[in-house]
């Protein structure tokens, strides 16, 4: 049973950290102490860790003997799972420094983590039960956490790659756990780091009514010395620091100091501590008298004589370890950003919607503390926040997204389907291209801990192309915003947009409705209110009902692929349904859409193990009707059906024998829907009442009967 009496999706395919901790010597520990020692240690033990999991917003999933399972992005995911898992790692070992054995010696702890795709049982979570994730990748944490040094944190490459910007590593030897048929990457979590700003070495497209609207407001502040606050908004991957970096790179007056918020762990006014050590040159090992010495080189440049000393020992508390607001904290920082912007400054703060409560209310205060000053408070928000004045940003046109795509791949025009992915964000343009999706749109290799696995190229087989692995196309970066934004619906608004992934791009409430026995009233609600997220876009439509179609196809992709199979087998099957009490109000390619969905249905049961049969029987009779030729009985044909889709028996298909199949959101291995593979010839099928090899009526001698625009493309 996938879904609960009250219609939440039960179990959901998820991208995950498991953090998997482990006492070293546990077994020889256990055999020289009594019993009630070992049960006194435990108990402090997973005190401890727990704590520290919850804190970083993980899951413990279960507790075995003295070792600790954690699951971080599930049931909900920030786009920063594996940064707050490896975080939840070192704090772990820090906590366990102090905990000692009867004996005085102290407990020493590995800790691995691992990335990777599992099912997730959301009612498990919800309720504190255990069993709440299965996948390839806890056993992977499992190993790595066996093979790591006591007192470290070993990663595996996926979670490495998602931290690289904010944590220092140190490469490790590659290792061969058992079971694994080729050795794994890690690496040492040593610290983590102020996160690092992204590359902006892309080309900016479309963008310049924003930019010079941004420089106008720069130079007003600088000419009439007056400071302003102002926030550039937008979703994930629109462009917000692009545009930032690009106004920064125009402007030849200001000053601009740079800091970026910490998605999670920073203390408070973090992203200002940041500043400060940049300005003053602190580095990460400096003993307290060089920290003071180098803030006093440094504010005292910008600050009076007399106020210095209460200046340098504001600076110096922030820089310390912080644990609640200071308001002489606060004090010295207004002082010296008063100090600085005698001249024209832009403080420019990344991602404020990760920032503290103290940080975003003192950046709010801050123009009113600075009046008469030319200083600017330059924020980027994914619209949360809003302060100030706002810059939104609107997603790119199609012909801006053609631009900016064509020089990023350098090479022909980029295909339709790319397009359709991008949906006009930036961001998702730029990772693609970095991925490696030329103009065909095809990857040829992908590293995942398992090692390099070669992804299909045009023309692939569905069965080459698992409906499970299509989120496994996308970059990971890609899709691990889009799963943050997906997180953010409650649970009915994400599973109607998962049946949307079902549907495609002509997404209407009935259908909606059939999909999840919901009530057609509540679908439409739930499709306009993911119209106003930008999930959803009204297309134009030849009925009188509204259409939807997605934004950017990557959304469809990732929601798609966290669907279990035996629900896609479910949706699929209702769509065809639907589509075939609708063909009473005939549409043009409604019978091929209903032969797309079994098709689809057919190789998720196969791949389910259960009977694809009349799916595929069903297949056969859409593409014939459309096609115009009759039903067609399947131990008949000549041609056979895909491995992946014949039935057991080893019948084979029509002549009306579909290409290949996509199931849900088209791999992008696979070509667009109006590249299908070139007709071949086949028997031809007997007439009404006719025999084989006999001419339909109306047709002449020696000239081929015409056919309809679905047989051409499936025959």
């Amino acid at each position: 049973m996938t879904w609960s009496p009250g219609g939440r999706l039960r179990e959901e395919r998820r991208w995950v950290s498991v953090l998997f901790a482990d006492v070293a010597g546990f077994t020889a520990l256990a055999a020289r102490l009594d019993p009630e020692d070992v049960r006194a240690l435990q108990i402090e033990y997973f005190a401890r860790v727990s704590r520290v999991v919850h804190r970083w917003r993980g899951v413990v999933e279960k507790y075995v003997g003295d070792a600790v399972l954690a699951v971080f992005g599930a049931p909900h995911s920030d786009e920063y799972d594996a940064y707050r898992a490896v975080l939840a790692g070192l704090e772990i070992q820090r906590e366990l420094a102090g905990l000692a054995l009867p004996d005085g010696s102290p407990v020493r702890v590995r800790v691995g983590i691992a990335s990777g795709e599992v099912v997730v049982d959301l009612a498990a979570v919800r309720d504190g039960g255990q069993a709440l994730v299965c996948g390839d990748v806890v056993n992977t944490a499992a190993r790595v956490q066996a093979l790591a040094k006591p007192g470290s944190v070993v990663v595996t490459a996926a979670t490495r790659r998602a931290t690289a910007t904010m944590v220092r590593y140190r490469e490790l030897a590659a290792i061969t756990p058992a079971g694994k048929p080729e050795p794994i990457d890690v690496w040492r979590a040593d610290a983590a780091v102020p996160p690092q700003p992204d590359r902006h070495d892309a080309p900016m497209v479309g963008r310049r009514a924003e930019l010079s609207g941004l420089a106008a407001r720069l130079g007003e502040v600088a000419r009439a010395r007056t400071p302003a606050l102002v926030s550039v908004v937008g979703p994930p991957g629109i462009g917000k620091s692009r545009l930032v970096r690009e106004a920064a790179r125009a402007d030849a007056v200001a000053r601009w100091w740079f800091a970026r918020c910490a998605p999670a762990g920073a203390g408070p006014y973090a992203p200002l501590a940041d500043v400060v050590r940049g300005q003053a040159g602190v580095r990460d090992g400096d003993d307290a008298p060089t920290v003071r010495h180098r803030l006093t080189e440094w504010a005292g440049a910008l600050v009076e004589a007399g106020e210095l000393p209460r200046v340098v020992d504001g600076l110096a508390t922030l820089l310390g370890p912080l644990a609640a607001p200071d308001p002489h904290v606060e004090w010295a920082c207004q002082h010296l950003l008063r100090a600085a912007a005698r001249q024209p400054l832009v403080l420019v703060l990344e991602d404020l919607h990760h920032a503290d409560a103290a940080t975003v209310r003192f950046v709010r205060d801050l123009p009113a503390a600075a009046p008469r000053l030319p200083l600017t408070v330059l924020v980027t928000d994914r619209s949360e926040l809003r302060l100030g004045e706002t810059v939104p940003l609107r997603p790119l046109t199609n012909d801006e997204t053609r631009r900016l795509l064509g020089r990023l791949l350098g090479r022909a025009a980029p295909t339709d389907r790319l397009l359709r992915l991008v949906g006009g964000v930036p961001g998702y343009a730029v990772e693609l291209a970095r991925a490696g999706v030329g103009a065909g749109g095809v990857w040829t290799e992908e590293r995942s801990d398992e090692g390099r696995r070669r992804l299909p190229g045009p023309g692939a087989r569905a069965s080459e192309a698992s409906a499970s692995r299509h989120s496994e196309q996308i970059p990971e970066r890609v899709r691990r915003s889009v799963s943050a934004r997906l997180d953010q619906l409650d649970e009915p608004d994400r599973a109607v947009l998962q049946a949307a992934a079902v549907l495609g791009d002509a997404v209407r409430a009935d259908a909606v409705s059939a999909l999840l026995g919901a009530d057609s009233a509540y679908a439409r609600a739930a499709l306009r209110r993911l119209e106003r997220r930008g999930l959803l876009a009204r297309r134009a439509s030849a009925t009188s009902q509204l259409e939807y179609g997605f934004g950017a196809g990557v959304v469809r992709q990732v929601a798609y692929a966290r669907l279990p199979r035996a629900v896609r087998v479910d949706h699929h099957r209702a769509a065809a349904e639907w589509l075939g009490r609708g063909l009473a109000r005939r549409r043009a390619g409604v019978d091929e859409e209903r032969a797309r969905h079994l098709i689809a249905a057919s190789e998720l049961a196969r791949a389910l193990h259960r009977d694809a049969r009349p799916y595929v029987t069903a297949a056969c009779a859409a593409l014939a009707m459309a096609a115009r030729c009759g039903p067609v009985s399947p131990p008949r044909t000549r041609r056979r059906w895909p491995r992946s889709t014949r039935p057991a028996g080893g019948a084979g298909a029509s002549r009306c024998v579909p290409g290949p199949a996509r199931p849900g959101p088209p791999p992008l291995g696979l070509r667009d829907a109006g590249d299908r593979r070139p007709a071949t010839r086949a028997a031809s099928a007997p007439a009404a009442g006719g025999r084989p090899g006999s001419r339909a009526a109306g047709s002449s001698p020696g000239r081929p009967r015409a056919r309809s625009p679905a047989a051409r493309a499936y025959a």
